[in-house]
């Protein structure tokens, strides 16, 4: 696959489709662009996908970390100027709608449109650390802003792979993330592989970084289109956040897929690929469809001859 060289920022990415409209598709926590492989063997007709992996993720090194989410976000706005990507269609997931949305704040003149997949809270993960469940619990109790947590986050970390026990607990993490999924229709060993790989240090920085990512404030800001896609199973993302996030942005329209949890892209990979489609349309795309319906009724109906007389 290939790499861009940037200043100081070597970007691992894949395209796919050779469609005159551009997306660029932005992965989760604990993975890399291979979560949007079942999409790219189904892009849609019309466009041209780019989905690059975040820094400190699988191949993509930058000359130090990334420790804020509007870090994240520059790169893919350095990635775009690279790819000399005047305007497209910018879709994230988990952590990725985050920087998604951060982009969105930052460089609306810019995109035609922005879709969130089971989008990362935006209140400074407060609605997560308010839950009453163990991950409510956990996530109130680890803090790696302050020295001691971030110490005994990262030495519980390390004895677990040291023990063996790290990867089979990432590998139920991530089965949890896909509940409606067969893991032998995906390849779930290379996920786990990629998931396994991250440095202790990415994860932590990546979650200090979402604790302070709080834009709540800022979502009236967003004049861009947003359509957002949630899985009534999602045992991360609760779906009254979303729905939330859904009314404070002015041009959001939310779907809700009542068998699926955080992974839709890979839970349900052919409608996805049609959900995104639909995403991206444009009104003159919109038209040119119903143009087009209007005149095969047409044929349909006089036949091809009394249409051309």
């Amino acid at each position: 696959m290939p790499l861009l060289e940037l200043t100081g920022l070597t970007i691992d990415y894949e395209r796919a489709g050779t469609g005159r409209t551009t997306a660029m598709l932005v992965h989760g926590n604990y993975a890399t662009r291979r979560w949007w492989q079942p999409i790219l063997e189904r892009v849609p007709s019309g466009l041209t996908i780019y989905a690059p992996t975040l820094r400190g993720f699988g191949r993509t090194r930058g000359a130090r970390p990334a420790r804020t989410v509007h870090e994240l976000a520059q790169d893919l706005r350095e990635l775009a100027r690279g790819l000399a990507l005047r305007r497209f269609h910018l879709v994230g997931h988990s952590l990725g709608g985050a920087v998604a949305l951060q982009y969105a704040l930052s460089w609306p003149e810019t995109l035609t449109g922005v879709s969130l997949v089971a989008p990362a809270p935006n209140d400074g993960l407060a609605s997560m650390r308010s839950r009453n469940d163990l991950l409510g619990h956990v996530m109130r109790w680890c803090d790696p802003g302050f020295v001691m947590s971030r110490l005994t986050l990262t030495t519980g970390i390390q004895l677990a792979r040291m023990t063996g026990a790290y990867r089979p607990a990432i590998a139920r993490a991530l089965a949890q993330m896909m509940p409606s999924i067969d893991p032998a229709a995906i390849d779930f060993p290379a996920l786990l592989d990629d998931a396994v790989a991250i440095d202790d240090q990415v994860l932590l920085d990546v979650y200090e970084a979402l604790r302070k990512w709080d834009v709540a404030a800022l979502l009236p800001r967003v004049q861009v289109p947003v359509r957002i896609l949630a899985g009534r199973r999602d045992p991360l993302v609760a779906l009254d956040s979303v729905e939330a996030l859904a009314r404070a942005l002015p041009r959001a329209r939310l779907d809700v897929w009542d068998d699926v949890g955080h992974s839709p892209q890979l839970e349900c990979p052919t409608e996805f690929a049609s959900w995104l489609a639909a995403a991206h349309e444009t009104p003159f795309h919109r038209l040119r469809a119903l143009v087009r319906r209007f005149i095969a009724q047409l044929r349909s109906r006089f036949g091809r001859r009394a249409l051309r007389a």
